[in-house]
C-alpha cells in the first residue's frame, strides 16, 4: 500500500523522463522493495505485492514517460506469464511423474472430478443463460 504511493509521489517529484533506464530501474526497485521487505520479516510476500501492485498501478504508472510505461506493462505481462507457465509446467510433471511412487486413490480421483465438473456446470450454464 504504502510503495505504491511512495513511489507515486516520488515519480512525480523527481522528473526522469529524460533518462528512460533509469525511471524503469527505480520503478521495479520501488515496487519490488516491500516483497523483500515482507520476506525479511515473515510476512506474506505475496499479499504484500498483490497490493503495492494494485496501488502501484492506479496511482504510479500516470508519473511514468509514455515509453517506460510500456516498457513496465510489457515487462510485468512477460514475468506473469513466464510464472504461470512455470507452475503449470511444475503442476503438470509433478501430476505425470508424483503418480509414480505414490499410491493413487481412484476413487478418489474419480469424485474430485467428478464434483469439480458438476460444480462447474453449475456455475457456468446459468451464467451463460443470463449473460446472453
Amino acid at each position: 500500500f504504502g510503495a505504491g504511493l511512495i513511489s507515486a509521489y516520488f515519480l512525480k517529484v523527481v522528473d526522469m523522463r529524460s533518462t528512460p533506464l533509469l525511471e524503469l530501474c527505480l520503478f521495479f526497485l520501488i515496487v519490488y522493495m516491500p516483497f523483500f521487505f515482507a520476506e525479511l520479516l515473515d510476512l506474506s510476500g505475496i499479499v504484500t505485492i498483490l497490493f503495492t501492485g494494485i496501488f502501484a498501478r492506479r496511482y504510479a504508472t500516470c508519473n511514468l514517460s509514455l515509453g517506460t510505461e510500456e516498457t513496465v506493462d510489457s515487462l510485468f505481462r512477460f514475468a506473469a506469464h513466464l510464472a504461470e507457465t512455470s507452475i503449470f509446467l511444475e503442476l503438470g510433471l509433478s501430476s505425470v511423474f508424483g503418480f509414480v511412487s505414490a499410491h493413487i486413490k481412484w476413487k478418489f480421483v474419480g469424485w474430485a472430478l467428478l464434483a469439480c465438473l458438476v460444480g462447474r456446470a453449475l456455475n457456468i450454464y446459468p451464467l451463460r443463460s443470463l449473460y446472453n
